[in-house]
């Protein structure tokens, strides 16, 4: 479906950024985001495979975004995308469009889910495997700092020590983006996933071909988005139709 068929959706509604990364058609444009985050440190890089241009490819493996209860009291959480490399660790994406009340400490108690959760009881220690969030948000949740994106581990503020260096939350805020890009893969999918402009997305579709396949695909879930609004509104008359004979 060609994007010039109708309005294109909004990446930074909810349900179109599930529909989007989560939807095992879209791996290869999931896997460009992945690699565009470079969230492995210089010590694993050579672990994973790379193609002729240097680039490295992730297997991507998708998990139930439903993280298990450990107990009958516990909160549920829902990722909106959950999966896992070839060498076992995960990564989990999200959306936020508008800021809630404890937002900062629901991002932690859900990265903590996702790393508590890899093992069962009687499991070892040592089978936990890196865990990294990256949270897109629509809002500014740190104003007094310019960074675009930040982020956060377990540390020892003092002297930089990390309890652990394989969990990791990263914090995409969308309002910072500069006005002028620093040309980074990171960047050009921040500005295709936060800008509305039809405009934008298509001048990073002619810059790099995999904004082409997602720009096709934006399209795509347009129109299946208004075909569905159309469906749902044509039932809903029928509904009330026979309500009124009723």
């Amino acid at each position: 479906m060609d994007a010039d068929t109708t309005e294109l959706i909004s990446l930074k509604h909810d349900f179109s950024f599930k529909m989007f990364f989560g939807d095992k058609r879209n791996k290869p444009l999931l896997l460009a985001l992945l690699n565009a985050q470079n969230l492995f440190p210089e010590k694993t890089v050579d672990d994973l495979e790379y193609s002729d241009g240097g680039v490295p490819i992730y297997d991507a493996e998708y998990e139930n975004t439903h993280l298990k209860r450990e107990f009958a009291g516990d909160k549920e959480c829902i990722l909106d995308v959950l999966v896992k490399l070839s060498d076992g660790s995960r990564i989990a994406l999200e959306m936020q469009v508008s800021q809630k009340l404890s937002f900062n400490n629901r991002v932690f108690y859900y990265g903590a889910k996702g790393y508590t959760l890899q093992i069962g009881s009687g499991d070892d220690y040592s089978l936990i495997r890196p865990f990294f969030g990256v949270v897109f948000v629509d809002f500014e949740m740190y104003p007094n700092v310019p960074d675009y994106y930040l982020d956060f581990f377990m540390m020892n503020p003092k002297h930089g020590i990390k309890l652990v260096d394989n969990f990791m939350i990263r914090i995409i805020e969308g309002t910072k983006l500069p006005p002028v890009s620093d040309e980074t893969d990171l960047m050009d999918w921040a500005r295709f996933i936060f800008d509305d402009s039809e405009d934008t997305k298509r001048k990073l579709a002619e810059k790099k071909s995999i904004f082409k396949e997602a720009l096709d695909m934006v399209g795509t879930l347009s129109h299946d988005a208004r075909a569905r609004m159309f469906y749902d509104a044509k039932i809903k008359k029928e509904r009330d139709a026979r309500a009124e004979k009723a």
